[in-house]
């Protein structure tokens, strides 16, 4: 028996995946966060982070989904832990008193999921073609002072559960 659609339900032009918002600085919110990805051409570890546009700079993206791609190759993974800032799992003081105190710190990204930060979506052109991504470094937590121009969504904001936790804080579930 085949299945039939609503007319209404579905875009030709988008059948699946993410359309990618437009260039611009953008509040989100993490959707899934994997962290045990891996790099389809390399075969090397990535975490790979899905978000949901939920205010911009550039109109009409409200509910664009994307998708960011972090390795986690041991020169690369600093890189993460600037997300981990943007998605408050940590600070950049729990992060500082952690190296003084010479303890890796141990995030689950995970625990990211349905939390809110900024970002910035750029053009780049690579071999020859142009494509739009987010760079490792371009996310902010909501309270960065490189966020304070990005329009924000405020009926989502009034739901934030953003504290970040300190990575040097002992408990039953300690992770160094």
């Amino acid at each position: 028996m085949p299945i039939e659609f609503e007319i209404d339900s579905f875009d030709p032009d988008n059948l699946g995946g993410f359309d990618f918002p437009a260039v611009g600085k953008y509040h989100v919110e993490a959707n899934e966060l994997d962290e045990d990805a891996v790099a389809k051409s390399s075969g090397n570890p990535q975490m790979v982070v899905d978000f949901e546009v939920l205010a911009g700079t550039t109109a009409d993206q409200e509910g664009v989904t994307g998708r960011i791609y972090y390795p986690l190759s041991a020169d690369a993974k600093k890189f993460a832990l600037g997300l981990a800032v943007a998605l408050g799992l940590t600070t950049k003081e729990a992060l500082t008193a952690a190296k003084k105190a010479n303890k890796a710190p141990g995030i689950e990204f995970r625990d990211g999921a349905g939390r809110q930060f900024c970002l910035e979506v750029t053009l780049d052109n690579y071999d020859g073609k142009d494509r739009l991504k987010v760079e490792p470094f371009s996310v902010w937590h909501l309270d960065d002072p490189a966020a304070k121009d990005i329009p924000k969504n405020a009926a989502m904001l009034a739901q934030l559960g953003n504290a970040a936790p300190d990575p040097m804080a002992k408990d039953d579930d300690e992770v160094f």
